[in-house]
């Protein structure tokens, strides 16, 4: 028996395995285990961005510390890492890097580790007229230069009723889509884009903003109140009462107004630190509604003592709306006494526009404004300096005190008469600032009945919004007004606060003909009925109105 074949056989098995063998340890040399990573990822309207990370991990060798790339490089929010065996110690993100460590070392051993990550997204807004607003955000790929990638899957996830443009579904090999979601699939790693660039259709942003001022109160014991108004257009086509309204973190006091008084009540979102601010009317495509939101900023924003003269504020620069493009002022008002030092600006493009003793307004090009700057204000400033203000208007009250009682009389009853004199001119300026609002709300009402007579839906839906601006400037005098009543008076300012309930009353009953007036245009009721409706809402409006005229007129009299 020839036994030479079988031996040359078994020696050329053991040389090939001994070189497959080689080969294997020469291709995992640099290489730490194996790794399949499933993300999720949410869009969220009003700017946020949640990953959901599920990551399964095989190492080849003993593991202390695991380094995963893909992750926000700042405006980070929330953040939480655990795994399945309960070996992670210890993790930071610094540089879009999320370093992970082991408290006891993973060795050959299947460990799942899930990865939370709520942040503000870095979105650009492209509108377009008479339809919704394009919306690109920027979705990073999860890697790990260190570790063989078995299988990559993601999914990205936004409102259903948000349409993908046809670039963002041509540009990557999606292996699913459909209504609000896309979905990519893969095990062949070289071909992971580092960067998913999607643009979507909707009504991401559901308004465009005319007009922002940022009014920066800085008060003398350094706490410091941001007062932004906003103008806005609506861009879509369904009716919008909410809006949502990102603020700093820990902020306090918030509180909305509009021009008629303020907005109640505010639902803020501790978690996403977003205020949702109800509107007091509803809007539709094409009109317009101003408000200002308000809110106090963390104390960590201003360097302040009252042991030195050298004061410090870091005033945010951001949207609270994020859809505004173009520019924007910030008019900054520090203590009486103060005068600012030293003008630092970070993270935007701004210029100076004014500057004179204790105020300062600067101009911020909005365009661009991907994250946070900041607006850093150096000042002379001690509240001392108001103390003695104070103290010398304490000196002459007591000047004052020691003229003769007669002649103090004299002068007390000769004020008393001229702020009654004041009042009365003020609350007649504010009755016929009333007329003159109540006669273009005739006006107005009376132009859409005959278009809905007409059968000009088209004209009827147009006409309130292109009033819109004269509305708010009548609405603006009277807020001055009665604010001014207010003041001088401090027994009116119940009856003021009456005056705005019964306006509510008024807008409400606006609201229902509205709604009537949209059924009979979408022929869901009869022109009988939307008559009827027309004749409750006038006889509702007579008797709301006469009731703030008697008001009017007791405030005359007091």
């Amino acid at each position: 028996m020839n036994r030479k074949p079988i031996v040359s056989t078994m020696l050329a098995v053991i040389v090939i395995l001994v070189y497959g063998c080689a080969s294997l340890e020469a291709d995992f040399q640099d290489v730490y285990g194996s790794i399949s990573i499933s993300r999720r990822v949410r869009i969220i309207q009003g700017g946020l961005i949640h990953l959901y990370d599920d990551i399964k991990i095989i190492p080849y060798t003993s593991l202390t510390n695991i380094s995963l790339q893909g992750y926000p490089y700042d405006n980070l929010i929330e953040i939480d890492v655990h795994d399945t065996l309960g070996r992670i110690m210890g993790y930071n993100l610094s540089d879009g890097t999320l370093n992970i460590v082991f408290g006891e070392p993973l060795s050959e051993e299947e460990n799942n580790i899930r990865i939370f990550v709520m942040y503000r997204g870095v979105f650009n807004f492209k509108t377009q007229t008479g339809g919704s607003p394009e919306v690109t955000v920027s979705i990073p790929s999860l890697m790990h230069p260190d570790m063989n990638i078995t299988s990559f899957a993601m999914r990205i996830e936004t409102l259903q009723s948000f349409s993908w443009t046809s670039s963002t579904l041509e540009n990557y090999a999606w292996t699913g889509q459909g209504e609000g979601y896309l979905s990519y699939q893969t095990i062949n790693a070289s071909t992971i884009p580092r960067f998913f660039n999607v643009t979507f259709r909707g009504d991401f942003i559901s308004a465009e903003a005319v007009s922002l001022v940022k009014d920066v109160f800085v008060n003398w014991d350094g706490r410091t109140r941001i007062e932004s108004t906003y103008r806005l257009r609506s861009l879509s086509d369904a009716r919008i009462q909410t809006i949502d309204l990102c603020i700093p973190e820990n902020a306090t006091g918030i509180d909305a107004s509009d021009p008629f008084g303020n907005l109640r009540p505010i639902n803020y979102v501790a978690a996403y630190s977003i205020a949702k601010v109800n509107l007091r009317y509803t809007l539709n495509y094409g009109e317009y509604s101003s408000f200002t939101i308000s809110y106090e900023v963390p104390r960590d924003y201003v360097e302040f003592s009252f042991l030195t003269l050298y004061q410090k504020v870091r005033i945010p620069l951001y949207l609270e709306y994020p859809s505004y493009i173009g520019e924007y002022r910030v008019n900054v008002h520090l203590p009486g006494t103060a005068s600012v030092e030293d003008i630092r600006i970070e993270g935007v493009n701004a210029s100076v526009v004014s500057r004179d003793g204790n105020k300062l307004s600067v101009a911020i090009e909005a365009t661009g404004l991907d994250r946070w700057g900041f607006l850093i204000v150096s000042f002379n400033y001690t509240p001392f300096a108001m103390i003695g203000k104070y103290a010398g208007i304490v000196a002459f009250i007591v000047l004052i005190a020691l003229i003769p009682l007669r002649s103090l009389k004299t002068r007390l009853e000769s004020k008393r008469e001229a702020a009654v004199s004041k009042i009365v001119g003020l609350a007649e300026e504010l009755s016929k600032a009333y007329e003159d609002l109540f006669a273009l709300e005739d006006k107005i009402d009376s132009m859409i009945a005959n278009a809905l007579r007409k059968g000009s839906y088209g004209e009827a839906k147009s006409i309130r919004s292109k009033y819109s601006r004269e509305i708010e400037d009548r609405l603006r005098r009277i807020a001055k007004l009665e604010d001014e009543i207010s003041r001088s008076k401090p027994e009116a300012k119940s009856m003021i606060s009456t005056i705005r309930e019964i306006l509510s009353e008024a807008d409400l009953a606006r609201e229902q003909l509205e709604l009537a007036r949209t059924r009979y245009m979408n022929r869901a009721i009869g022109r009988a009925a939307l008559e009827r409706s027309e004749r409750d809402y006038r006889k509702r409006i007579g008797s709301i109105r006469g009731r703030i005229g008697r008001i009017l007129e007791d405030i005359k009299r007091m």
